[in-house]
C-alpha cells in the first residue's frame, strides 16, 4: 500500500527497517541532522549508525508516548491489539 503523504511514506520505511540502525542512518531522511535537530547535536550523533540509533530511540519514545499502556513486544502482538481495539471501539481507539 503506497502512501500519497511523503512523511507517512518515510515513517513507514523507517518502521519497516527499524531494527537496522545502519540502514536508517544511511537511507532515512528522518535520521538526518536537520530532522533530528538538537537531539542529534546533544547526542553527538555524527555517524550514520549513531543517527540511525538515535532515530530508533526517538521512534520508540514516540510509540511509548502515544500508546496507552505497555508497548507490545512483537509486531504480531501489536497487530492483535490494534485489531482488537478496532473491533471493540471502531476507529476511535486511543492507541495509534
Amino acid at each position: 500500500m503506497s502512501s500519497t503523504n511523503p512523511f507517512l511514506e518515510q515513517l513507514r520505511l523507517a518502521l519497516n527497517n527499524f531494527s537496522d540502525a545502519a540502514w536508517l542512518g544511511n537511507h532515512s531522511p528522518l535520521a538526518a541532522p536537520y530532522f533530528l535537530g538538537s537531539i542529534a547535536v546533544q547526542a553527538n550523533a555524527k555517524t550514520a549508525v549513531a543517527r540511525g540509533q538515535l532515530l530508533q530511540q526517538t521512534l520508540r519514545h514516540a510509540a511509548e508516548t502515544l500508546w496507552v499502556g505497555p508497548l507490545p513486544h512483537s509486531s504480531n502482538t501489536l497487530i492483535d491489539h490494534v485489531n482488537d481495539a478496532r473491533r471493540k471501539r471502531g476507529n476511535k481507539s486511543p492507541n495509534y
